[in-house]
């Protein structure tokens, strides 16, 4: 019975989101975030791109609010467009700031001078993560 207790807790305490995506040039820090946001998050549906401008693209062709993610996790250091290039393009879309999507970053490192002072530039900016992603991260996503 308190086995079945606390994986309800668990269930509930699960950050919800409607839809992710996560950009990110690194096929295996693509597969580790599906699985953590798959495991330790409700999410209907996930998007995972390698490719920055191709993501962006396609981000500018959705017409409806709705339509778009409520959580984008971006990799800084990417070689098509880094995250700092990418959100300097998202800004720019009216539909980005009606929609009430968050932005994460993700990076292997954060230098504590260049990115974290860099980074207060986009007050939409949820928080920094140092990979590799973990369940904790989830935390102040939503």
């Amino acid at each position: 019975m308190l086995k079945n207790q606390t994986m309800k807790k668990e269930e509930e305490n699960k950050p919800k989101f409607h839809t992710v995506w996560v950009i990110d040039d690194q096929q295996v820090d693509l597969f580790l975030a599906s699985k953590i946001f798959t495991n330790h998050a409700e999410v209907e549906s996930i998007y995972l791109e390698t490719n920055a401008p191709k993501a962006l693209k396609k981000l500018k062709k959705i017409t409806n609010k709705d339509n778009f993610p409520d959580l984008l996790l971006l990799d800084v250091e990417m070689r098509q467009m880094d995250g700092f290039a990418f959100m300097d393009e998202l800004t720019k879309m009216a539909l980005f700031h009606a929609s009430g999507c968050r932005v994460c970053l993700i990076s292997a490192f954060f230098s504590p001078i260049s990115y974290t002072s860099k980074a207060m530039d986009y007050p939409y900016l949820k928080k920094l993560i140092t990979k590799p992603l973990k369940a904790k991260h989830l935390a102040g996503m939503n």
